[in-house]
């Protein structure tokens, strides 16, 4: 025994990082709940048998029955059980233990409401339990992951990437060869002409920041996904590591036959090399293209999963004669055919991700996926689905029609369709598949004024499951916990299998303390008085002039009654959540009075306002940067700003 206050085991202290992190963040938590010591040892037998904590992988556990999952490196699943000693915690690989310590701390009590150090609740405790604890957990499903968007710095990133295991969250994309897109939106700030500190980055700063980023998630086992769109453009010649660009540099001419061929010419789509396709009847655009993969995997074996994607735009494919001759996702699943096997010969453990989308909405008709081709995921992305009714509501929409000629797409607005396309897949889909869902990108800025995503998120979950696809890639920003955090942690928990029972009470008695139920009350009227829209509708004109004037009157009345209760906060958690609800309140203020002139008098009324929200917006973006996307915001008004004052309303949804 050693003459320590507690003692926590660690059988991968020597040579396994995550499992020392696992241990280090159990001892730094359970210190700060208790006052007390909570030394990490190494595993020596003569100190493992006298340690209050045992951590380690199931095969160091003989005694322990493990849990069997398809793939250790990919699935999830721990125990965690007292035993005469103490508690062992035991995971199929060390990301699955450091998630069972946040689990034990959760059974303490502690809670993780939004990233950074102010949203994390652990409370005191004058004893730790160790008794009591027989819990076998498996993830309910396997993907549980974010994909980075938005306006991102690197205190943003890194902040959420400490934040993700705590709700169980597994995994984490960077889009594009380096992600410069996303960090130039927030360090160049062009969108914000108020934001005074501005600055431009070169692809290698960007590449470092991408680094930092990849080192906090091998930190803790967290799954890396990369890349993407781009690989057309790189296959074409052209110089574009990240983001959808114009193109304005020297044409390379040498390249122009592999594009696709539209209406007899080949050329860029749209001018953009990124939204430009190949013309994959020809081997040697194939190659290109695989060239290109190859020798970013060479550079990259970091990388768990490559995703392959075509061009970032709709009804560009080839109409060449030979091309003609299969489906776009005919020459995709050729493609992957060739590509996969020698991948699998440079990285055995690199996952390949090809995804329905745009071109490839509708299947295969001839060539199927090489079943030896085991390190392909499937990944569903229905970017113009409906977020009013769940994924699977069979009252949402009409089923489609037949197959469109080349060319002659369109991506369903409604559910129905997009479910129909994804079962339409199903006999040509690997054993492993996601949905890359888009909650947190542009329903995300509407929540609470057309949209009620926690109330959404747990029947799509659930729909998930009953398609047969493998867990969620959300594709929004980092930046989603204005007003509450409570929707993407909900996601988090269903997908872990957690029950949210009781959970949303919780989030809010932690983030707002004595005047909790003031602020859940004004959250669940915000969503009884949202816009309901139809297919197609403009959100602003799903609702009447007089509701939008008595929305405005009943939020003239919240101000004081926040103001009220934000005043009984008692910690920094309390008052900074109180100071995100009034912020909301004061945004919210402003857009229904947008919406009520434009009722009264039209676009001549309404824009003016609308100038006054983004100015809003814009001048208060540092009080709120951690918890809401500014750029994403800023770019919603500017759309709402372009239908308000076009003749026509309702081209598209929100």
């Amino acid at each position: 025994m050693v003459d320590i206050a507690y003692c926590i085991g660690c059988l991968g202290f020597a040579d396994d990082p995550v499992m020392n992190f696992a241990a280090e963040e159990l001892s730094r938590c359970l210190g700060e709940m208790t006052g007390q010591s909570f030394t990490v040892v190494p595993p020596a037998p003569l100190l493992l048998g006298g340690c209050h904590f045992q951590l380690g992988l199931f095969g160091d556990f003989p005694d322990l029955e493990p849990i069997p999952v398809p793939d250790p490196r990919w699935d999830d699943a721990y125990v965690m059980r007292s035993t005469p000693e103490g508690v062992v915690i035991a995971g199929v690989n060390s990301r699955s233990v450091l998630l069972g310590v946040y689990r034990y701390l959760r059974e303490l009590g502690a809670r993780w409401l939004w990233p950074g150090a102010d949203g994390e609740y652990l409370p005191a405790r004058s004893e730790i339990p160790l008794t009591g604890f027989d819990l076998r957990w498996q993830a309910a499903f396997r993907h549980r992951a974010v994909c980075i968007e938005g306006a991102v710095s690197l205190e943003h990133e890194l902040d959420f990437v400490e934040w993700m295991p705590r709700v169980g969250l597994n995994a984490f994309m960077l889009q594009f060869q380096n992600s410069g897109y996303f960090w130039r939106l927030w360090y160049g700030h062009e969108v914000n002409d108020l934001w005074p500190e501005k600055r431009t980055l070169s692809d290698a700063e960007a590449a470092a920041l991408d680094d930092k980023v990849i080192a906090a998630l091998k930190q803790r086992g967290l799954l890396l996904h990369r890349v993407g769109h781009g690989w057309c453009a790189v296959a074409l010649g052209f110089d574009v590591s990240s983001g959808w660009p114009e193109w304005e540099g020297a044409f390379p001419e040498a390249s122009r036959h592999l594009m696709a061929e539209v209406k007899g010419k080949r050329d860029l789509w749209k001018n953009s090399p990124v939204n430009t396709e190949l013309c994959y009847s020809q081997p040697e655009a194939r190659e290109r293209f695989m060239a290109a993969v190859l020798d970013y995997a060479r550079e990259h074996p970091e990388t768990d999963a490559l995703h392959i994607w075509l061009s970032d735009a709709m009804n560009n494919t080839c109409e060449c004669p030979d091309c003609s001759k299969l489906t776009p996702a005919d020459w995709y699943l050729t493609l992957l055919n060739e590509l996969a096997p020698r991948l699998r010969e440079i990285n055995p453990d690199l996952h390949v991700v090809f995804l329905c989308y745009f071109n490839t909405l509708w299947p295969p008709t001839q060539v199927r996926l090489d079943p030896d081709n085991t390190n392909v995921i499937f990944m569903y992305a229905p970017i113009t689905r409906c977020y009013q009714h769940r994924l699977g509501d069979p009252d949402c929409g009409e089923r489609l029609g037949e197959r469109p000629p080349i060319n002659q797409v369109a991506a369903p607005c409604e559910n129905v369709g997009n479910v129909q396309l994804l079962q339409a897949w199903q006999p040509f889909m690997p054993a492993d598949s996601f949905v890359f869902d888009y909650h947190f990108w542009t329903p995300w800025r509407l929540d609470y004024f057309a949209y009620d995503l926690a109330g959404l998120i747990p029947g799509d979950v659930a729909d998930y499951e009953a398609l047969g696809m493998g867990g969620l890639m959300c594709c929004g920003s980092q930046r989603v916990f204005w007003p509450t955090g409570w929707p993407l942690q909900r996601t988090a928990l269903l997908l872990s299998g957690e029950s949210t029972d009781g959970e949303e009470e919780r989030y809010c008695e932690l983030a707002y303390g004595e005047r909790w139920q003031v602020a859940a009350a004004f959250l669940a009227e915000m969503t009884r008085r949202r816009a309901c829209p139809e297919h197609g509708q403009n959100w602003w004109a799903a609702v009447s002039g007089e509701q939008a004037a008595e929305n405005v009157q009943w939020l003239r009345t919240q101000e004081s009654v926040l103001a009220e209760a934000a005043a009984t906060a008692v910690n920094n958690r309390e008052r900074q959540a109180w100071a995100l609800l009034v912020h909301f309140r004061n945004y919210a203020q402003l857009l229904w009075q947008v919406v009520e002139a434009w009722h009264a008098g039209g676009a001549e009324s309404a824009l003016p306002l609308l100038a006054g929200v983004e100015e809003f917006i814009k001048r208060t973006e540092k009080e709120v940067h951690r918890f809401s996307d500014g750029y994403l915001q800023l770019m919603y008004l500017a759309e709402m700003r372009r239908r308000m004052g076009s003749p026509v309303q309702g081209a598209a949804p929100g």
